[in-house]
């Protein structure tokens, strides 16, 4: 009987990291994540999986597990986007002239 508070606390961890997944899949955006805060809450979680496992203590043991795997999955997340806006902006420093453009400036120097 006393496990189903545990229960229903771990399955209430689970769900509040999920908004936060999706906010970053949705704007493909990591600017407002902090990689610290993330990195700290898989060594915590690690940790309380492994102190679950050792005491056989399942709902502590599966929930944690499974709050350790969006964290990995944030992390995740964190790379590729972090990326991505990175060589967005390399992009958009880097571009080119077009054609037109070389013409244009040519011509007003002429």
């Amino acid at each position: 009987m006393l496990l189903i508070f545990g229960w229903a606390g771990g399955i209430i961890n689970v769900f509040h990291v999920v908004p936060q997944m999706v906010r970053i899949y949705k704007t493909k955006s990591v600017q407002d994540i902090s990689i610290n805060s993330i990195v700290i809450k898989i060594v915590a979680c690690s940790l309380y999986t492994i102190h679950g496992f050792i005491i056989e203590d399942a709902p502590l043991f599966w929930m944690t597990a499974v709050v350790l795997a969006q964290y990995i999955l944030i992390s995740c997340q964190y790379k590729y986007y972090h990326k991505i806006k990175k060589c967005d902006a390399n992009i958009v420093e880097c571009t080119p002239p077009t054609t037109r453009q070389i013409l244009t400036d040519n011509a007003d120097h002429a």
